[in-house]
């Protein structure tokens, strides 16, 4: 997780000075409940999702677009 914020942070200024951007994480959708089994797993997808909403939010007035895929089972 602390890769993919550290990502995020680099690439959205280089967006910034070319006036806009998209940004794409991957998460899971499945790992939003926690699992006994794996539980850092849960935990760090659940991280992304909410660095994604976290960004997104911040970047928009820059016409910077952050959004996850968070594939299901298939």
């Amino acid at each position: 997780m602390f890769g993919v914020a550290l990502v995020i942070k680099e690439i959205a200024l280089h967006m910034i000075r070319k006036n806009g951007g998209k940004i794409s994480n991957i998460a899971a959708v499945v790992r939003r409940q926690g699992h006994p089994n794996c539980p850092h797993d849960s935990t760090s997808k659940v991280a992304v999702i909410n660095l994604t909403q976290a960004y997104g939010l911040g970047l928009a007035p820059l016409n910077i677009n952050v959004n996850a895929i968070c594939p299901g089972l298939v």
